[in-house]
């Protein structure tokens, strides 16, 4: 298995990045222009580390789904995140929930104008902001368990 790392766009393989096994996610990650190639890493990186956070979340596969970088937690407590690049008029990075979830409403509940969002499905990062590195970080934990809290009397 060839395993990807040199990310000659970005400085972010410094801080110890998941190596890419996958060379069509690796190309989703380099083609992007910074900030938004930046942006989308770090994120990856947040995703890769959660299991770390949350001893609940188990490994974390990277697979593609509808062309985009997709992640799941293998121990099936989930729900499937995306991370595309969208090279609109507004160029944007979006990190993707499943849209039959309750998550964005309930990220939304709790960080209010915290994030731009894309209705019931995403949050935009445009590259003009900063990242919210704990809310972001939450945001991943609730994807990644959510099955087990729904089933999970609160």
């Amino acid at each position: 298995m060839q395993i990807f790392l040199n990310i000659e766009k970005t400085k972010l393989t410094q801080n110890h990045m998941q190596p890419f096994k996958d060379h069509h996610i690796y190309e989703l990650y380099t083609a992007p222009p910074a900030p938004f190639n930046q942006i989308m890493l770090q994120i990856r990186t947040w995703i890769f580390q959660a299991p770390k956070r949350n001893s609940l979340i188990g490994p974390i596969k990277e697979t593609l789904r509808w062309g985009e970088a997709s992640y799941i937690n293998e121990q099936g407590h989930g729900s499937l995140l995306r991370i595309a690049y969208k090279d609109t008029s507004k160029p944007y990075v979006g990190l993707y929930f499943h849209c039959k979830t309750t998550l964005i409403g309930s990220i939304a509940k709790k960080y209010g104008n915290a994030f731009t969002y894309q209705g019931n499905r995403a949050i935009i990062f445009d590259g003009q902001q900063a990242l919210n590195e704990s809310a972001i970080k939450d945001c991943i934990e609730q994807a990644m368990l959510y099955h087990h809290y729904k089933k999970t009397p609160q």
